[in-house]
């Protein structure tokens, strides 16, 4: 567990990390849906190969709905602004689908950085107490 006064600022760029999260859980299929196929059609107009995507596909190689509990996350502003990133998002928002199927930030956060970062850039926070509706995490004290 973190002490108290660790700075998890400091930690990030300690470890070179650009973003950072709490949890992952899984969307409800009705308010993502398109959003797999308009990244795919991303992927293959871009000619992107996926830098940490595949522990978020199931056997058939399709995305499980997978996203970040947004309630806690830290990033690289610059990640966000960037080319890559922007450009998959104007890709998503010229679909229309975050406004016609209310896309929310978390599934695309997890499909943005899935796309953009490798694994070793991308921290869980694992070891930080937090509560949010149902989920809670507490770690041990000294482990």
């Amino acid at each position: 567990q973190p002490s108290k006064k660790e700075d998890l600022f400091r930690r990030m760029a300690r470890k070179d990390k650009v973003y950072g999260y709490m949890v992952v859980t899984q969307e409800d299929a009705s308010v993502v849906k398109g959003l797999w196929n308009a990244t795919k059609t991303y992927m293959r107009d871009k000619g992107i190969e996926p830098r940490s995507l595949q522990r978020h596909l199931n056997t058939e190689g399709e995305w499980n709905n997978n996203m970040f509990y947004t309630n806690f996350e830290i990033s690289r502003t610059d990640f966000w602004r960037g080319e890559e990133y922007q450009s998959y998002f104007r890709h998503l928002d010229e679909t229309m689908g975050i406004y016609m199927h209310r896309w929310g930030d978390a599934p695309i956060h997890l499909l943005g950085v899935s796309l953009f970062l490798e694994e070793g850039r991308i921290e869980r926070f694992d070891d930080v107490p937090f509560w949010h509706q149902y989920y809670v995490n507490l770690p041990a004290p000294g482990g």
